[in-house]
């Protein structure tokens, strides 16, 4: 049977921006360049077929080109060995239609290039000096392939790290659980997927089942959040103490460290961060999540955001169809947080 665990809400979420608006004033009118959305990008323009920048120069940008071609049978399994073997089916399959693929790509101006080992997409992390250096010539050549589906741009910016202070308390209701320990999360993995990495050698720690990603071309971050999001799962006081975490840092779009918990076994990905700029609309990250879920059974837990005493809208990947998206309680009133978000359009 499908392992599920019972993963309590968060109060707050940590905020990195993924993509929520298409510019249609950088597009031209042409069949290829309109498989180039740019989700998050005003600060772009277009003159003379270049790309210009209003801001500054040194900005990040993250590609994420989603491929099409026949996709294969979702995973079905019953059990540990059956998950395993229709992973390995699954990464098989696309590994090899990916790669296919990428040699057809004129991928050489950029340096850094990740192609996903479980789903159609491929990552590239760039610089607004990249793009402008092809003029958007690369990115139209590549979206001229029939196996590029489209090309998503988006900016990349800093996090905003919220406290997880009270987090106990406003578990509510759910604190008979929490106290009594009703669910233990033996034999459950939690993929924890944040701005930064959890100290592994925080004292809450010991003893527990604790995995961080660290790979020589990334540097990682070790920050107060994700040390308190993995404490309130599996710390000495944790909601599920006997579960498996495994922790990555967030650079860019999500597929290259997705693809590290699938590797993992992961049954459920924790995402907390949310959209710096959110509008409510359902956008290429909260899609690619939907894609993971639907493919490989995986629950999702994402957090709404914190634009509540803003204009209140929800940020992707929270606007995933199969994420559980939580939001923020008073745990004094028992009634939503002014600055949790609620919106969607």
């Amino acid at each position: 049977m499908l392992k599920y665990i019972l993963l309590i809400p968060i109060l707050c979420v940590a905020s990195v921006n993924i993509g929520t608006h298409k510019n249609k004033e950088i597009l031209e009118e042409s069949n290829y360049q309109e498989k180039i959305i740019f989700e998050n990008c005003q600060n772009l323009y277009q003159e003379q077929n270049s790309i210009q920048n209003i801001n500054d120069e040194d900005e990040d940008y993250t590609l994420t080109i989603k491929l099409d071609y026949p996709l294969t049978n979702q995973a079905s399994y019953e059990n540990d060995e059956e998950k395993a073997k229709e992973y390995q089916r699954l990464k098989e399959y696309y590994t090899s239609n990916n790669d296919k693929i990428v040699q057809n790509l004129n991928l050489n101006d950029f340096e850094h290039v990740y192609v996903s080992k479980y789903s159609p997409f491929i990552s590239i992390d760039t610089t607004y000096k990249e793009l402008k250096a092809n003029n958007l010539i690369g990115l139209t050549n590549i979206s001229k392939n029939k196996n590029v589906e489209c090309i998503y741009v988006n900016k990349n910016e800093n996090a905003i790290e919220p406290s997880l202070y009270n987090a106990y308390d406003v578990m509510g209701t759910f604190d008979y659980v929490v106290r009594n320990k009703t669910y233990t999360g033996n034999n459950v993995t939690i993929g924890l997927l944040e701005t930064g990495i959890p100290n592994k050698n925080h004292e809450n720690f010991v003893g527990k089942d604790l995995e961080v990603r660290d790979v020589w071309y990334l540097i990682e971050t070790t920050k107060d959040h994700a040390t308190m999001m993995a404490s309130v799962l599996i710390g000495p006081e944790g909601i599920v103490p006997e579960s498996s975490i495994k922790a990555a840092q967030l650079f860019g779009d999500p597929i290259d460290e997705i693809d590290w918990f699938l590797d993992k076994g992961v049954d459920i990905i924790n995402c907390s961060y949310t959209d710096a700029t959110p509008n409510g609309v359902y956008q290429s990250d909260s899609a690619y999540m939907d894609y993971i879920s639907y493919n490989y059974n995986i629950i999702f837990v994402a957090g709404s955001g914190n634009t509540g005493n803003e204009d209140g809208y929800i940020g992707n990947p929270g606007l995933a169809l199969n994420a559980i998206t939580v939001g923020a309680m008073n745990p004094y009133t028992f009634k939503m947080c002014d600055f949790s978000s609620y919106k969607v359009i």
